[in-house]
């Protein structure tokens, strides 16, 4: 099979197209143009889309990461070369479906291909189911991994026995594994069914005897309760013959008691006929208590007067402070007399010395100097006799002046004029605190007056207010009247209130109780029965009664529902036989598995080694001879010898550049033994991890592969294209 042209609509892809030749097609394609859409148009155009895959993580479902970005229905046409003939396939959508309408025709004739559906087109023109093309010839961007799959594992393994694909041993061995599982499998295992059926027969055979043995116990308890109904029933009745003695006591006593306390009501009422109510004479005893207390005399008594000193006896007021002060002036006369003059003295000794002087003069020299020394000499006699009678004058006031302070001193008993003046102080402040007290007596007597007065005014107006009541004369006794008619008013309410509540209770009585009978003939026990007690202990035993023959009830539903015990015990045998045979089956499917494990282990053994050697050789040139081994298991695990080493690497211990080329190589080694050569080989941006000489290696490996297999390289980059003109380049130096 070869593929000639695209054309797609199909997510960015608008009636984009795609033309193919033989051999190695490079196609160089920048990113966001459409690499991996054409890749996964290609495979669906093959093997369509599932309408059932649903979004898993973040990885969306082909009919919804490739919807047409323009809103057009999902289509396109593959036109390719098989069997020696162009023919053309074609899909596109409707409402039920993306690429759900399928046609195959021959594209000279348009004439429908029969052998080609839907369903069987990968198939058929590709010669193998979608996951043996996807885990071999078809590579997705960073997808060179494989995985373990059935149906790869059928191919290989008739590529090296007896070349029938419909068998394969893992299949074989899922199929024992399934029904093992359905046999006996925990929990959902038809095994653990009939056992879980038989555990079931057992409990409901368990239950039924014990329900059996329950009722039995039930039914002896329920007689011994009936028996006590009947003595709890005659207990009630003598319990209610008691009842109804004693509320017939009860209303006897209630009534006697309100006719009694309605006659202490009426003699109460009576002896306080007349009275105020109880608030007023409350009102009125209170009233008593704010009286104002009677005022106390003052004290009459007068302090005694002060005993003035002998020279101020009999003087008060304004004569006392005269007297002081005369006398005082008088003890201090001597000390205001002033202090003798003798200037003049000096003045006419002055004049005197002159006049002598000029009186010598005169006499010795010439006798008009005795007219100045006359006039000097008479003016110093006139100075000096006028000093000398002032002199006299002063002497007679100082003995005038010490006789009146003699006489002082004498007055007072004292020499000192500070003690002179003290005792008048203390006397007249002696007056002074006199008159003082005089007043305040006086105003004491004024104030109780007037006190005395208004309590007269206060006690005799409240007196009158209470006449009617009481003919005592003052506060207090009027106040123990009242007293005495508040008792007998608070009494007489008392014992209104006490009567009308005990008749209320008397007829409330009476309405409860209504009439009482009490049959002629009834006998009484006089042990009293306790009626509620009794009533409740009924009830008790009378639900028990009820709970019991509702059980009982249920038991025989309860049995009815779990069967017949004879048809549930021939159940259980026939069970236990089916439960025995299904176990013979799983230790066949046991012993099967464990002889489909030993011929797959066979069959590896082939395998493995054919591919493993296959891989080896393409890996070591792809590597230019770094790794010259390959070995690989049953789930396809894989790992690298480099030359001259003794071990082999797993390919996780490789750069993620040798890991794809070792998975490449896998896929090149499939391809060539479980694909024909008219097998594609499609590789999406697979070499972006190689190095650029272990890329030149892989595309002349894949140019060398080219010449009988058509390969479809799609690349984001220019290196590819550029390593391949070098290598015709190359090619035709050579030649």
């Amino acid at each position: 099979m070869k593929l000639i042209r695209m054309r797609a609509v199909f997510g960015c892809l608008q009636n984009a197209e795609l033309v193919f030749h033989d051999g190695l097609n490079l196609l160089e394609l920048p990113n966001e143009s459409g690499k991996s859409t054409w890749c996964a148009f290609l495979l669906a155009m093959f093997y369509g889309i599932d309408s059932s895959e649903r979004a898993r993580g973040e990885q969306l479902p082909v009919k919804t990461r490739y919807l047409p970005w323009s809103g057009a229905p999902m289509q396109g046409l593959v036109e390719l070369e098989w069997q020696g003939r162009t023919i053309t396939i074609e899909r596109s959508s409707d409402r039920h479906g993306s690429l759900n309408l399928f046609r195959a025709f021959y594209s000279d004739s348009g004439a429908a291909v029969p052998e080609l559906t839907a369903d069987n087109c990968g198939q058929i023109l590709l010669g193998a189911e979608k996951s043996v093309f996807e885990r071999s010839a078809f590579i997705r961007q960073a997808g060179l991994n494989i995985g373990a799959d059935p149906a790869l594992e059928a191919r290989l393994h008739a590529m090296v026995t007896t070349g029938e694909e419909s068998v394969s041993l893992s299949g074989a061995q899922e199929v024992l594994k399934n029904r093992r599982n359905q046999l006996g499998r925990n929990h959902t295992g038809k095994l653990s069914k009939v056992t879980e059926e038989l555990e079931q027969i057992r409990r409901s055979l368990d239950n039924i005897r014990a329900i059996e043995q329950e009722d039995f116990a039930l039914n002896e308890e329920l007689t011994l309760l009936k028996d006590r109904q009947a003595e709890l029933e005659k207990a009630r009745m003598q319990a209610d013959l008691q009842d109804r003695l004693r509320k017939k006591q009860q209303l006897d006593a209630a009534r006697s008691a309100a006719e009694s306390a309605t006659e202490q009501a009426n003699r109460a009422i009576q002896a306080a006929q007349g009275l105020p109510e109880e608030a007023a004479l409350a009102s009125l005893i209170q009233e008593s208590y704010e009286l104002p207390a009677r005022p106390v005399p003052p004290e009459k008594s007068v302090p005694e007067r002060p005993v003035p000193p002998a020279a101020l006896k009999g003087l008060t007021g304004e004569a006392l402070e005269k007297r002081i002060q005369e006398d005082l002036q008088d003890f201090d006369s001597p000390d205001q007399i002033p202090a003798p003059n003798w200037k003049k003295v000096i003045i006419a000794s002055i004049l005197a010395v002159p006049g002598i002087a000029f009186a010598a003069a005169g006499y010795l020299l010439h006798m008009l100097f005795l007219i100045p020394a006359v006039v000097l000499l008479a003016a110093a006699l006139l100075i000096a006799r006028s000093g000398l009678k002032q002199r006299r004058e002063l002497d007679d006031l100082e003995q005038a002046a010490f006789e009146r302070r003699t006489a002082v001193q004498a007055l007072y008993e004292t020499t000192s004029r500070d003690e002179i003046v003290r005792l008048g102080e203390r006397y007249q402040s002696a007056l002074r605190n006199l008159a003082e007290q005089e007043n305040a007596v006086h105003e004491r007597q004024k104030a109780y007056e007037k006190e005395l007065s208004y309590w007269n005014a206060q006690t005799q107006g409240y007196l009158d207010r209470v006449r009617r009541l009481t003919r005592a004369q003052n506060a207090e006794a009027a106040r123990e009247d009242l007293r005495r008619s508040l008792t007998l008013r608070k009494a007489a309410d008392q014992a209104k209130r006490e009567a009308i509540q005990l008749r209320q209770n008397y007829a409330a009585l009476k309405a409860a109780v209504g009439s009482v009978d009490i049959p002629a003939d009834a006998v009484i026990d006089s042990k009293p029965v306790d009626l509620a007690a009794t009533q409740s202990e009924q009830a008790r035993l009378q639900n028990r009664c009820a709970g019991i023959e509702n059980l009982l009830s249920q038991h025989r539903g309860q049995i009815a529902a779990l069967g017949d015990p004879d048809t549930l015990s021939a159940k259980m045998e026939e069970l236990e036989e089916t439960a025995d045979t299904i176990r013979l089956h799983i230790a066949a499917l046991d012993t099967a598995l464990a002889a489909l494990n030993s011929a797959g282990e066979e069959v590896q053994r082939r395998i493995s080694p054919a591919l493993s050697r296959r891989a080896g050789e393409l890996l070591a040139r792809l590597t230019q001879e770094r790794y010259d081994q390959v070995q690989m298991d049953a789930d396809f695990r894989l790992s690298a010898r480099l030359s001259g080493d003794a071990m082999e690497h797993q390919i996780s211990y490789l750069s993620a550049g040798a890991a794809d080329q070792l998975y490449l190589a896998l896929r090149l080694a499939i391809c060539e033994m479980a694909l024909g050569s008219e097998v594609p080989f499609v590789l999406d941006d697979a070499l972006v991890t190689f190095d650029e000489t272990r890329c030149l290696r892989t595309l002349e490996l894949l140019k060398s592969l080219a010449e009988n297999r058509q390969i479809l390289l799609f690349t984001c980059q220019a290196r590819e294209g550029q390593l391949l003109r070098k290598l015709e380049s190359s090619a035709q130096v050579g030649n």
